[in-house]
């Protein structure tokens, strides 16, 4: 407020006060509409944060459920490849013996191959193609290629399968 100074008309002692409250109204009315701008952004990136929980038990979820696929399809090809030890003759138990496992590891790992095999095979039986009903002809289904995403996370080297591995161990050894 301006000081009161000499001798003031009741009109200009108005118009000073009135002035002066004006300006301090303007400067309320500029600090709410900042409080309001910064309260506002306040409740959006609480809901941002509240929102964080979320994507990440869904990040969890999906990384677990990839990892057990993965997993399962390490589990698959190992057992192929005692599957592959079996087929030539080795028993249950030289297995176990020759990978250092035990026998119910051995049979576990079978197991899980000879599911894989039998849904493999169920799956093709289920699966005929357009082209191989209007020709007559069956035609082998393929998987597609993995995505980048997944070729980035396998471990570095040539993915074999066990199958072919180990024909390929049977044949170096006997050479």
């Amino acid at each position: 407020m301006a000081a009161i100074t000499g001798r003031t008309s009741k009109k200009d002692a108005r118009a000073r006060l009135m002035k002066d409250r004006a300006v301090a109204a303007a400067a309320r009315a500029d600090r709410e509409r900042a409080n309001i701008t910064d309260l506002t952004e306040f409740v959006v990136q609480v809901g941002n944060l509240e929102e964080v929980g979320e994507w990440l038990a869904a990040r969890i979820a999906k990384a677990q459920q990839d990892a057990e696929e993965r997993r399962r399809r390490f589990e698959v090809a190992a057992g192929r490849a005692l599957l592959a030890l079996r087929s030539r003759g080795e028993t249950v138990g030289s297995i176990a013996e020759q990978a250092s496992i035990t026998q119910a590891k051995v049979r576990e790992f079978l197991k899980l191959a000879d599911d894989a095999a039998a849904a493999e095979q169920q799956r093709e039986a289920t699966e005929t193609p357009k082209s191989a009903k209007t020709t007559g002809h069956r035609q082998k289904a393929t998987p597609g290629p993995e995505s980048p995403a997944e070729l980035q996370q396998e471990p570095a080297g040539e993915v074999v399968d066990a199958t072919e591995s180990a024909a390929a161990d049977s044949v170096s050894v006997q050479a």
